[in-house]
């Protein structure tokens, strides 16, 4: 699974999708942690935290933003 995320992490940052990066950061996290890998568990989400933060902003997501909102 990890090889299929590596190579998926590096098409969405080479096609510039973070929405894509953030998802193989955080599937490749959750691998690392289940396989007891947790340096790098804790690398992945890291990195995939701070990919959020980038993209949403510190102040992150509010219900009135979510598309099903009333």
């Amino acid at each position: 699974a990890l090889t299929f995320f590596d190579q998926a992490l590096a098409i969405a940052r080479a096609v510039k999708n973070p929405q894509s990066e953030n998802e193989c950061l955080n599937n490749m996290g959750i691998v690392y942690q289940e396989i007891g890998d947790y340096d790098r568990a804790l690398a992945a989400l890291n990195a995939a935290l701070e990919l959020d933060r980038l993209v949403v902003g510190e102040g992150g997501l509010q219900l009135d933003d979510l598309p099903c909102a009333p």
